[in-house]
């Protein structure tokens, strides 16, 4: 079990903030700025957006065109049969699962919950900083078999299980073990908020690409909550 897909789920047709995987900040789609975060990952093989048959997010299948970037369609309204279903299509053998609102993702953050689930592996079924919350919001991620999460597509029988991609597993315990990811102290700032929801999300994300991008693509978490303290959003 080597083969580490990391999926993204994506679509336009964001009920608060429609279109918000595509806009914009330093010149490039916020999809594209997360891709290129997700891809310094060490340990991840491939990344996969997986979006929709809805008419509305053609304008996603052509972004990843556009930027020779992996894609799956499928049901807009069954997001795990998606996720499962990119998974299956790019042979993922182990998913990371990640949400198109989270531009702000951590390659380093991925890739210590990627080796805490090797080391953890079989003794523990997934691997999650979402339960016990301690990281900035928006850098959610979740790690576990790839057959894990498929065969949960048969348990699935309500609307929660098919919309949150990993909720069964995370809402049955007596069946999937769970270790939880907690940051380090320098990281560590459970109530800041970093997440593509609403409009004022996206000018405070678009903010801190235009600080920091330019002087250093590859800008970290820390680097995020420096400039934070320093605007005031977080106490020093």
């Amino acid at each position: 079990m080597s083969h580490v897909v990391a999926t993204i789920e994506a679509r336009m047709g964001s009920s608060r903030l429609p279109g918000k995987v595509l806009k914009e900040a330093v010149g490039k789609p916020m999809l594209l700025l997360m891709v290129e975060r997700v891809r310094r990952a060490r340990y991840i093989d491939e990344v996969v957006i997986a979006t929709t048959t809805n008419e509305k997010d053609e304008a996603i299948v052509l972004f990843c065109q556009e930027n020779n970037i992996s894609y799956f369609r499928g049901s807009e309204e069954n997001v795990l049969e998606r996720v499962v279903e990119a998974g299956r299509k790019y042979k993922a053998e182990v998913s990371v699962l990640l949400t198109g609102d989270c531009p702000l993702i951590d390659p380093y953050v991925i890739d210590q919950h990627i080796c805490a689930f090797f080391s953890a592996y079989p003794h523990v079924d997934w691997v999650a900083n979402s339960e016990v919350r301690s990281y900035p919001i928006g850098l959610d991620l979740m790690v576990l078999p790839w057959m894990t999460l498929a065969e949960t597509v048969n348990f699935a029988t309500i609307e929660p299980f098919r919309e949150h991609v990993g909720w069964y597993v995370r809402r049955h315990p007596e069946r999937y073990r769970r270790l939880d990811i907690i940051a380090p102290p320098g990281l560590s700032n459970p109530f800041f908020r970093i997440t593509l929801d609403y409009q004022e999300d996206y000018e405070r994300i678009k903010a801190i690409f235009e600080e920091l991008y330019p002087q250093n693509p590859q800008f970290t978490t820390v680097d995020i909550l420096k400039y934070a303290q320093q605007k005031g959003w977080i106490d020093s």
